[in-house]
């Protein structure tokens, strides 16, 4: 069974406030980076990355994770 945005759970709206939240505390100059390392790494089109955050797609535990450790001023390797 698939969930539509209509059917989101409670679980599926913390996580996704829990995206959010981690997304907000990203420098407003530093987010469009934050979203398009988000996207790359997870192969997602930033339109899905905004459903994400406003509770319309699906949020995994993982996807949380990687967006609260997302350091923008950290030099990859």
């Amino acid at each position: 069974m698939q969930i539509t945005p209509n059917q989101a759970t409670q679980a599926d709206l913390s996580l996704s406030e829990r995206l959010k939240k981690a997304y907000e505390r990203v420098s407003p100059n530093l987010r469009p980076d934050a979203v398009t390392a988000f996207c790359d790494f997870h192969r997602i089109h930033p339109d899905t990355f905004r459903k994400k955050r406003v509770g319309q797609a699906v949020v995994t535990e993982q996807e949380c994770e990687w967006m609260e450790a997302y350091r923008p001023y950290k030099v990859p390797a």
